[in-house]
């Protein structure tokens, strides 16, 4: 028929899931395998990246809530913990204090951080240091 163009249809998006393409970036999703327990701790905060979160925490049992804005209250909780001292690098719990009174949780990753956004109710990956002044740093001792 003169004037009629057939087109294909576009082919559909590939399904991923959340977080895989960060995984990729960071190396894991090119047979780089996470060996030690802080690339492990870090490779697991990266796979979150992109689920869905709900505010304090999934189960009721667990007190997640960082309201009171107590850091020492929040220190001594972490303190009882099997985690040491951290000292700089990726798969490190990061204690910051995001707001006046307002704690907040992050793990660090190579090059930048993961941690739950509020505003976009999402776990997020940002590159860089946190923003906002670090209280605290513990990591797992290595096996």
């Amino acid at each position: 028929m003169k004037g009629v163009s057939i087109r294909a249809a576009p082919a559909p998006a590939p399904t991923r899931t959340p977080g895989q393409d960060t995984l990729w970036e960071a190396g894991w999703g090119r047979g780089q395998v996470p060996h030690t327990r802080r690339e492990r701790v870090a490779a697991a905060a990266v796979a979150l990246v992109g689920i869905r979160f709900r505010p304090h925490g999934r189960d009721p049992r667990f007190d997640y809530s960082l309201r009171h804005g107590d850091a020492a209250r929040a220190r001594a909780a972490i303190d009882e913990l099997d985690l040491i001292a951290g000292v700089g690098g990726p798969g490190e719990v990061l204690l910051c204090a995001s707001a006046p009174g307002q704690l907040h949780l992050a793990i660090s990753i190579a090059g930048g951080l993961v941690h739950a956004d509020a505003l976009l109710r999402r776990v997020v990956a940002r590159p860089g240091a946190a923003p906002w002044p670090l209280l605290g740093r513990w990591r797992l001792e290595e096996e």
